[in-house]
């Protein structure tokens, strides 16, 4: 799979929290778009499972640039 190019960058609004950015991009299909990115600082997750079974999907993001393993 053909993943999305990104030809520009520009951060739109920006407060102590977060920020947000927009890329140009050219989609996997060929046409071209732009891609809003909210981002935060980064954090993290806890799962508390008293038996059972977990069930993890890989998923592309966009914001990261990658597969991303995530619960579902």
């Amino acid at each position: 799979m053909k993943d999305y190019e990104r030809s520009g960058r520009r951060e739109v609004y920006r407060n102590p929290w977060l920020s947000f950015e927009v890329y140009d991009v050219v989609h996997p299909s060929g046409a071209t778009g732009e891609h809003g990115l909210v981002v935060t600082p980064p954090a993290s997750a806890a799962i508390v499972a008293d038996g059972g079974d977990l069930l993890f999907a890989r998923q592309p993001r966009f914001a990261v640039d990658a597969i991303a393993v995530e619960v579902v």
